[in-house]
């Protein structure tokens, strides 16, 4: 039997391809039951300047085929609405990224899951950017009721939920090595934490853990990609 493990995915919902990994791991959520799973709001943009790293799209060729890709990849991964190009792209997640950091601490994890999928459909489904403030509070009513939506909001912009987003991503470049998202850290008994980037790493990270791989549906073998990952899919 695989000997117990935590997965643990950095997300920020500016990014498209950690949609992608995160509706995975959901799914794998009732078939890797040996594993605890954590999903962590990060800073996509400070990991990037820690790192020394730049958006792809920044370069023609990249961005070029990025966006061609995020459409097919979204449909194969089965996402649930069609992923277009926002007209503020990239957008600015940082207060975001913080509100989420204080519905971590004061809800459950299925609202956190639920409202961080809220966000990525308001900025890549429904072209609404992720820096205004009426996308943030909008989304964040609808899911948790005007009274906590006001108080959330305030509580993250305290120093302490200010504090905690920079700790996390700090941690993610310093003691992780991250450079891009999505970043999904594995750690088994027996064994040195193990760092994947990108969400065409699962079938690495099953071999990894000797669980079953079955697409990213989970549904069955995954037999569009029986040769080998067909995904070029990091950000």
């Amino acid at each position: 039997m695989p000997a117990r493990c935590k997965i643990t995915l950095l997300f920020d919902v500016v990014s498209p391809y950690t949609l992608f990994a995160f509706q995975v791991l959901r799914r794998y959520q009732r078939i890797w039951t040996q594993c605890e799973f954590i999903y962590e709001p990060c800073f996509l943009g400070g990991i990037m300047k820690q790192s020394g790293n730049v958006p792809p799209a920044t370069n023609p060729y990249k961005g070029g085929y990025l966006f061609k890709d995020i459409a097919r990849v979204s449909q194969a991964f089965d996402i649930g609405f069609p992923l277009g190009i926002p007209d503020e792209f990239p957008s600015n997640s940082l207060n975001i990224m913080r509100l989420l950091r204080v519905v971590k601490e004061l809800e459950n994890e299925a609202v956190l899951l639920d409202l961080s999928f809220d966000y990525w459909k308001a900025y890549w489904g429904d072209n609404q950017p992720l820096s205004s403030p009426e996308t943030l509070a909008r989304v964040l009513r609808a899911r948790v009721g005007a009274s906590k939506a006001e108080e959330y909001i305030q509580l993250s912009k305290t120093a302490k939920f200010k504090d905690q987003l920079v700790a996390v991503t700090k941690a993610a470049t310093e003691q992780y090595g991250a450079f891009g998202m999505p970043w999904i850290i594995v750690e088994q008994e027996g064994r040195e934490p193990e760092s994947f980037f990108g969400s065409d790493r699962f079938e690495t990270m099953a071999i990894r853990l000797g669980l079953p791989w079955h697409g990213p549906l989970g549904q069955g073998p995954n037999t569009a990609n029986a040769s080998g990952s067909a995904f070029s899919t990091k950000l």
